[in-house]
C-alpha cells in the first residue's frame, strides 16, 4: 500500500492575502512585511486596521524590489 504525505494546510485560493499570509509566504519578518505594505505602489487594501496584500500583484511587487533596501 502506497504512503500518502498529509498536507498541514489547505492552498488558499482567494484573491487576497492577510499580513501573517504574506509574512511566512515570503519569509518576511513583521517590521518587514509592514514596511513594505506602506510602500508607494504596494498592492494592499488598507480595511480599517487590516492590510490585505492583493495576491495576483505580490510577485511583481517583489521582484521590482529586487536590489532595493527595505
Amino acid at each position: 500500500m502506497e504512503e500518502y504525505k498529509v498536507l498541514q494546510s489547505k492552498p488558499s485560493h482567494s484573491k487576497e492575502m492577510d499580513i501573517d499570509e504574506f509574512r511566512a509566504e515570503y519569509e518576511l519578518g513583521k517590521s518587514a512585511a509592514y514596511t513594505l505594505a506602506h510602500k508607494k505602489g504596494a498592492p494592499v487594501i488598507f480595511n480599517g486596521r487590516k492590510i490585505l496584500f492583493i495576491r495576483s500583484k505580490v510577485d511583481e511587487f517583489m521582484e521590482s524590489l529586487i536590489g532595493k533596501q527595505i
